[in-house]
């Protein structure tokens, strides 16, 4: 079950216009140990795909009410109303409390296949970023109290939202504060950005990169009627056995976007992604 994947991928298409849509999801949890209390701290990451601005907030639990609650106060009510919600399948994002915070403000429901993590590249990459700040914090200042473990926690959010903001990105060649804000984050200079250039040379890197993807990939179209295997990174087999799957299942409808749907039993269908 090794080797390259059967399938090509879809071409994508590089947005033009800011704030059209926001990508949401959880990063987290991190466990610190205080005073032999163990402490479960959770993030809410949201992200405008097109100018790379973030929002990383610190959330208390994974409820559906509590994450649309974070949303609507730190992302709706200091941005412009997204047309357009990304985010994975997870019971926060699906649950009723965030699909009607969705539904009262007019923002379009969209919803991950499952198991694709590249699909929300730039909420994953942000999450490496926390990770890596949050691990030197804890050791020069290992929390006593849980207070201090909270402190810890939030510097770190801080910490990794402005280093975001004021990085130079290698696509934008433009650090995502100076495009959003059209000043400097670090200089007292004006900045305006060229969106359409921008978004050209984003569109030129999207392309190389999905034809150095499916020159990896045999050139296979997938057929109503066929049954595929699905791989698990759930289930671990030892090194030398072959690769967890779960099916055969029966393919009932194949997407334009590289997608196709499956019969999971008499009455469960799932969409998933060929990558």
């Amino acid at each position: 079950m090794t080797g390259p994947g059967y399938g090509q991928l879809p071409p994508r298409e590089a947005s033009l216009a800011p704030w059209d849509e926001v990508a949401v999801d959880l990063i987290g949890p991190w466990t610190i140990t205080v005073n032999g209390q163990e402490l479960i701290f959770n993030a809410l990451t949201c992200i405008d795909p097109v100018t790379n601005l973030s929002e990383l907030i610190r959330i208390n639990n994974h409820s559906a009410a509590h994450v649309a609650m974070h949303f609507e106060n730190e992302w709706l009510s200091r941005y412009p109303r997204p047309l357009c919600c990304i985010h994975d399948q997870g019971p926060e994002f699906m649950g009723a409390d965030f699909q009607r915070i969705l539904l009262l403000n007019g923002i379009k429901d969209v919803a991950m296949t499952i198991k694709n993590p590249q699909a929300n590249a730039v909420c994953e990459r942000m999450h490496q970023t926390v990770t890596n700040i949050l691990r030197p914090l804890l050791h020069a200042h290992f929390p006593t109290m849980a207070q201090m473990a909270n402190d810890v926690i939030d510097t770190a959010l801080a910490t990794a939202s402005y280093a975001s903001r004021a990085s130079l990105h290698q696509t934008l060649h433009i650090s995502p504060g100076a495009l959003v804000f059209h000043h400097d984050m670090l200089l007292n200079i004006p900045l305006i950005a060229d969106l359409a250039l921008i978004r050209d040379h984003r569109q030129i890197l999207i392309d190389e990169n999905l034809h150095q993807q499916n020159l990896k990939r045999h050139n296979f179209d997938y057929q109503v009627g066929q049954q595929v295997l699905i791989l698990n990174p759930k289930l671990q087999p030892g090194k030398l056995e072959p690769r967890a799957t779960e099916g055969p299942f029966l393919i009932i409808q194949v997407h334009v976007n590289g997608t196709v749907t499956i019969q999971r039993d008499e009455y469960t269908t799932e969409r998933i992604n060929i990558r």
